[in-house]
């Protein structure tokens, strides 16, 4: 991230700038300043962001709505658009690590991508239910 400084850290609304989301502004609108974004050392290595949000209710709406254009737009982060493939996939609710999330499974039945909130502040998206699972008893 260009600054004064040699390190400095990306603000959130950058980083979304950078990415061009096609998310709802009832979600973007709620992202606080802060995240991060790293991988969690698995097999296969997986991908997370994590979002603070100040709006629960707001932030799982926009959520929601932003499904249809979610994989497409975090490609770049999380792996291969289903689209390139040629299939669609489809979101399904389940509990991971005893925590409620909405995953992506592609037309054969393979998680492609995860998200929850583990709190009413903290959104994670991930690849890995082990990688949600992880963060969260972390973040909690």
């Amino acid at each position: 991230y260009q600054s004064d400084r040699s390190e400095t850290e990306l603000p959130a609304q950058a980083f979304l700038d950078v990415l061009d989301l096609r998310a709802p502004g009832s979600f973007l609108r709620t992202i606080e300043p802060t995240m991060m974004f790293g991988a969690y050392i698995d097999s296969p290595n997986a991908p997370f962001i994590v979002f603070k949000v100040r709006d629960y209710e707001d932030a799982l709406g926009g959520m929601l709505l932003f499904e249809p254009n979610m994989n497409s737009d975090f490609a770049p982060l999380m792996g291969e658009m289903l689209s390139r493939s040629g299939q669609t996939g489809s979101f399904r609710d389940e509990i991971i690590a005893g925590i409620d999330a909405r995953s992506l499974y592609d037309d054969f039945g393979n998680r492609v991508m995860t998200y929850s909130f583990i709190d009413q502040e903290t959104l994670v998206i991930t690849t890995s239910p082990a990688a949600l699972g992880a963060l969260a008893q972390v973040l909690k």
